[in-house]
């Protein structure tokens, strides 16, 4: 079942020291782009409260905003960046038709193609592998470059092309870097509750769009 939530993000202009400690424990040394990043904590709507006593709900609510942050973090990681300014000097002059023939490549292609695996095992994907594989509650994340074509990515993902997407045409039209979140989405019969997470990258100096990402966040309900 899927709410009609609408969910706004509020910067606080500070991150934890504990959480950059946390993030440099389980993925590696930050560097100095990743200690600087301002993170920030978010207001959610409950439409249906009955599903989630208020004390799940508030803990759900800070989970998301502490994974959020972290993932923010991550996302200045040297090699991302990297990744992203090199797709996007590749990719500058594909045009639509070249687009669209590697995004049917990529939905048919069968398991173990080379144009696939060259993508799930890049050193960017590996970076994100490792973030998932400490906060589990991560589903999936992937990032786009700014043609929206993926570039890193922790598994397979059903296109290849993300830019006719309205989640990363409305994402990649921010001005600012702040996250934005699709209404929560539960699934009963899973007692899950998840929530789709869009991100701006942007490069070093913060000054250009590089890229989007995109995560999903999933919480199991406590039992009843």
């Amino acid at each position: 079942m899927q709410t009609n939530s609408r969910v706004s993000f509020v910067p606080s202009g500070v991150i934890a020291a504990a959480m950059v400690a946390t993030i440099a424990g389980c993925s590696g040394q930050l560097s100095q782009s990743e200690v600087s990043f301002s993170g920030g904590r978010f207001g959610m709507d409950w439409p249906d409260s009955s599903s989630l006593e208020s004390d799940a709900r508030n803990q759900f609510a800070d989970e998301l905003g502490r994974h959020i942050d972290m993932l923010a973090v991550r996302l200045r990681d040297s090699v991302i960046v990297d990744a992203l300014e090199t797709a996007n000097a590749r990719h500058a002059n594909l045009t639509l038709k070249d687009i669209l023939e590697l995004d049917h490549r990529w939905q048919n292609a069968p398991a173990g193609d080379a144009f696939i695996e060259e993508r799930i095992d890049a050193a960017c994907s590996d970076v994100l592998k490792q973030f998932r594989q400490a906060y589990p509650e991560h589903a999936e994340i992937f990032i786009t470059d700014r043609r929206g074509l993926n570039v890193c990515q922790t598994n397979r993902t059903t296109d290849y092309y993300q830019a006719d997407e309205q989640w990363w045409i409305d994402t990649n039209a921010r001005a600012k870097e702040t996250p934005t979140m699709a209404p929560l989405e539960y699934d009963r019969s899973a007692a899950t509750y998840a929530v789709p997470v869009y991100l701006p990258v942007s490069d070093r100096a913060r000054a250009h769009r590089i890229g989007v990402a995109k995560t999903v966040i999933r919480k199991r309900a406590p039992t009843q």
